[in-house]
């Protein structure tokens, strides 16, 4: 056997001995204990013990399961509980148990250094998961008494439901589990980490797009696809036909505009509100909220209302696309996160297209692992995660828009190399001016065009000159023809050509009245760029920032994760901008990076002032940093062999960061909610310390 594979077998070595001692360590610390059973146990008034050992949970009262005189020093508590209606189909949400599946446990503990109760971490039970059912104990001395409260991990009310309470247990040896697929993922990180390092041959490995590397390539894709796809997956209260959401009305407003198209209308079909219908001003959320009914509500959130009509203000294009193509063939309604899969899909394949073209025909010598770790950060760094967790109508115009930027870049770039493929220049002039149709935000890119085709214009006047006459048609026709069309339906709608609708929202705040303050600036630029994220010592190691202002009206945020110039380290190649700017303006790429990063920050503010500060919006701003990221990045390995190693750290870091941002709690509807099974799982088989 080769000795190049010695590291390999070694690491294997090692992680199979994790695997067994470290990941299993509870099992091994817990060998020999003697278990105990308590006998002395009392439910509290809120809970009610039927003949059959069940516990019915009232109304009203605690609900608390106390154990007394234990007098023992508890190592470990055994509770095997669970919600009864995880066991029966008849009971199943929109074909789904997972409100269901876990309990929330508040311990209270009374030991030898506190006679009374004092609070301890709550931990989540959850039926399917084994080691969720076992909970290390660090009480002083001897307990006395232990007290449990149970509730349920979402808004679902426990009153009137029955529990199924097999045991409690101390000092019980917690089980062994062999964990294959941990064993896998460590080992592959700690043989990533080696090709990795610095000083590594792999350093030396340069991109040339041959047919080994376009093979690895396309693995590496299919590897994101697959990771993208299982991200979405999991949260079936939107990857589902039967989600609960799936019918939800604001949710479903692309279809029904798809419906309103097949009947020649450009507005949505839906009753009359009276009430609505008689406000002063219906964009008075409060106002709105009083004299609304719930149900009303939601069936008008989020939509144009305009002239006693309901619009969508969202861009059409995803309807012409995915929705109106379903109804007409199959005559039922798309299911949008299979649209927002697609999207993502695309603009998968795109970036990697758009990173091998600059790295290959602008740039010498980069080698194929930068160029794979670009990749995967332009991908996992750009928001697509959140769009994956809660794939839905907001997500669906969004990451259209990304894919048709990803694409209409490339094809441009194809074009300024191959000035011959007018055809080329055309597609990616169309794709660039189709966002106006679904995500306005992105017409920012077109203006990349700008110090893109700045040798094109005013140098060799291949463009836009008496003599170019063909590949100027062909990059202006797309903008003309898709401008008219555009315009006609913002016209048709509201009788302005500019006017897209989102003024006439019915949200949380009168957006006819918002207008431009420049004091929201500051609050927006901070939270979307220079925040710095939050980080615990408990999975998934970072949690949502506190967004403190002191700005005197209505602010629209929702919960943030910290800045992208501080929460993704590969912006931070940005500052090399400067050492490389010679070579970067020979090959055309100096003003294209400088521009993106100043697009991502005039996009970021726009967005706080047009609507908040929204997690969601990362995905407007961030394509454009990052790749004047990558663009930097390139240009250090160019000029200095060394930046490789510290490139390749940047890029782990940043996607380190994104694999948390996978399981923390973006929204309402999140893994711990959507699949406790598989998210606590997850957690039991990473927390082994737990």
């Amino acid at each position: 056997m080769s000795k190049k594979y010695y590291p390999y077998i070694i690491f294997f070595l090692v992680a199979l001995a994790a695997e067994v001692f470290v990941f299993n360590l509870r099992f091994w610390q817990s060998i020999g204990y003697d278990t105990i059973t308590p006998s002395n146990m009392t439910c509290g008034s809120g809970i009610r013990v039927l003949d059959t050992g069940e516990l019915y949970i009232e109304p009203d009262g605690d609900r608390v399961i106390e154990i007394d005189g234990i007098d023992a020093a508890v190592k470990n508590v055994y509770i095997d509980i669970y919600d009864k209606r995880c066991m029966d189909e008849k009971n199943l949400v929109n074909g789904m148990m997972h409100y269901f599946q876990a309990l929330d446990i508040e311990i209270y503990a009374a030991d030898e250094g506190s006679a009374e109760f004092y609070a301890l971490p709550a931990r989540t039970v959850v039926q399917g998961v084994e080691r969720t059912k076992y909970i290390k104990m660090q009480t002083a001395g001897k307990t006395k008494k232990l007290a449990f409260f149970v509730s349920g991990i979402t808004d679902e009310d426990l009153a009137g439901q029955t529990l199924v309470l097999n045991g409690i247990q101390f000092n019980k040896t917690v089980p062994f589990k062999f964990g294959a697929a941990r064993l896998l993922i460590l080992f592959g990180i700690l043989a990533a980490a080696f090709l990795l390092r610095k000083g590594s041959g792999v350093y030396g490995v340069m991109l040339t797009w041959s047919k080994r590397q376009r093979a690895a390539a396309a693995c590496f894709i299919l590897l994101d696809i697959f990771v993208c796809t299982g991200i979405c997956m999991s949260n079936t209260l939107y990857a589902s036909k039967y989600s609960a959401v799936f019918n939800y009305n604001a949710l479903m407003q692309y279809d029904e505009l798809a419906k309103s198209f097949l009947n020649g209308r450009l507005y949505l079909d839906k009753e009359p509100i009276p009430a609505l219908d008689g406000m002063e001003n219906p964009y008075d959320v409060y106002t709105r909220t009083k004299l609304l009914t719930t149900e009303q509500t939601n069936a008008v959130w989020d939509q144009a209302y305009y002239k006693d009509r309901f619009y969508v203000y969202f861009g059409a294009l995803p309807v012409l696309v995915y929705y109106l193509p379903c109804r007409l063939f199959f005559g039922t309604s798309f299911m949008t996160f299979f649209g927002v899969l697609i999207n993502i899909y695309l603009y998968t394949l795109f970036v990697y297209l758009l990173l091998k073209e600059l790295a290959l025909k602008r740039f010498k010598n980069i080698p194929f692992a930068v160029y794979i770790m670009l990749c995967n950060v332009l991908v996992f760094s750009s928001g697509i995660i959140f769009a994956l967790k809660k794939a839905d109508v907001y997500s669906m115009p969004i990451t259209m828009a990304m894919a048709l930027t990803a694409a209409g870049l490339y094809c441009w770039l194809v074009w300024s190399d191959k000035e011959k493929k007018t055809a080329v220049l055309a597609v990616g002039s169309l794709c660039m001016a189709l966002v106006s149709a679904c995500r306005p935000q992105f017409l920012i890119a077109s203006f990349l065009s700008v110090p893109l085709f700045w040798d094109k214009v005013f140098v060799k006047r291949s463009l836009f000159s008496k003599k170019s006459a063909a590949p100027s048609l062909a990059f202006l026709l797309p903008y003309v023809i898709t401008a008219a069309v555009v315009m006609w339906y913002n016209f048709a709608r509201f009788g302005s050509v500019f006017d897209f609708g989102a003024a006439y929202n019915l949200t949380t705040n009168d957006m006819t009245v918002r207008g431009f303050n420049p004091d929201r600036i500051p609050l927006g630029v901070f939270a979307y760029f220079l925040q710095l994220p939050n980080t615990v010592p408990v999975f998934p190691f970072i949690e949502k920032t506190v967004l403190t202002n002191n700005y005197m009206g209505i602010t629209i945020s929702e919960t943030m994760f910290g800045g992208i110039f501080v929460s993704q380290p590969l912006i931070w190649c940005c500052m090399g901008l400067k050492n490389t700017s010679s070579p970067l303006k020979q090959k055309g790429l100096f003003g294209f990076a400088v521009s993106a990063l100043i697009f991502s920050v005039i996009v970021g503010i726009a967005d706080t002032q047009m609507a908040g500060v929204l997690y969601r919006y990362y995905m407007d701003i961030s394509l454009y940093a990052l790749l004047a990221a990558a663009i930097a990045a390139m240009a250090l390995c160019e000029k200095y062999k060394k930046a490789a190693f510290a490139v390749a750290v940047l890029a782990s870091l940043c996607l380190w960061y994104d694999a948390a941002t996978v399981f923390v709690n973006t929204t309402m509807f999140d893994m711990d909610i959507a699949d406790p099974n598989g998210y606590y799982s997850i957690v039991s088989a990473i927390t082994f310390w737990m």
